[in-house]
């Protein structure tokens, strides 16, 4: 499977036409909008595929990709849908590599992330190869690539932006993490550029396992690219002032979009709308 030549994909057959789709729509020279319909071969909505397979499942890895690879036998993808195996361990699980603990609420299908640690903390903070969820997610993003080549694309987990990552560190959020803005600005930048790093790491060591020169880059929106791309947001901004965005927030957004060949934001509602 390459990304530069023709392939076939089990779960959709049509794939050839669909990437250039994509190519086109990213290159603005589609003469229409994507259109994307998943729908269950049968009546039963159970068939549809579930967003928290690999938190539902953990540890057992080879269970939830079995599972999946069940339900897109048995799912219709049409127009620009494709089978996409995000690996969904919760937004911002770069914060759970760092020292958060992570919650997950089986009942209603969500997770988050929950620390108690200083910014002196979170500067001293290494990144460790062992860490129990990076470890899962090692094991999850490169059996997926194994066992699903040729039959579905495999999607990059939710790194989330530095800021909510220290938000989630500091716990409270976004309390402590407001209080630091005022009381510990230059400290709190620090911390920034280290989760910066530990960002930029992540998405390189990813984009190995997932092998994004056969596989392509995708995401939790569904969307495929021939080139690097990530779904940039920050839905901490809501609370923040165009000041207090200018020094915390966007100069990270650049550096971002100065690293990735192509990128969208992800506009989370209309308070975000005075940074504009």
């Amino acid at each position: 499977m390459k990304v530069g030549g023709d392939l076939l994909m089990l779960y959709k057959e049509d794939w050839n036409e669909v990437r250039e789709n994509f190519k086109a729509w990213w290159e603005r020279s589609l003469d229409r909008p994507l259109i994307q319909i998943v729908a269950p071969k049968t009546n039963s909505y159970s068939e549809m595929v579930d967003l928290w397979i690999f938190l539902r499942h953990y540890p057992n890895v080879d269970d939830a990709i079995n599972l999946l690879l069940s339900k897109f036998e048995r799912t219709l993808f049409l127009k620009e849908a494709y089978p996409n195996v995000w690996v969904n361990l919760g937004p911002g699980i770069l914060s759970a590599f760092l020292g958060a603990e992570l919650k997950f609420d089986e009942r209603i299908a969500t997770a988050w992330f929950e620390g108690n640690m200083s910014l002196d903390e979170i500067m001293e903070a290494e990144f460790d190869p062992e860490n129990v969820w990076w470890k899962y997610l090692v094991k999850c993003t490169k059996t997926a690539s194994e066992r699903c080549r040729d039959k579905a694309i495999v999607g990059f987990t939710d790194l989330l932006d530095p800021i909510t990552i220290a938000g989630q560190l500091r716990g409270r959020y976004p309390t402590n993490l407001l209080k630091d803005m005022f009381l510990s600005g230059n400290k709190l930048n620090k911390v920034l550029r280290k989760i910066q790093e530990f960002w930029f790491y992540c998405f390189e060591e990813l984009g190995k396992l997932i092998n994004v020169y056969e596989n392509g880059y995708s995401t939790w929106a569904d969307l495929w690219s021939d080139k690097s791309y990530f779904v940039l947001q920050c839905d901490t901004i809501v609370f923040l002032s165009p000041k207090l965005f200018d020094r915390f927030v966007y100069p990270y957004i650049v550096e971002e979009c100065e690293y990735l060949e192509r990128s969208i934001w992800h506009l989370d509602g209309p308070l975000e709308l005075k940074h504009r």
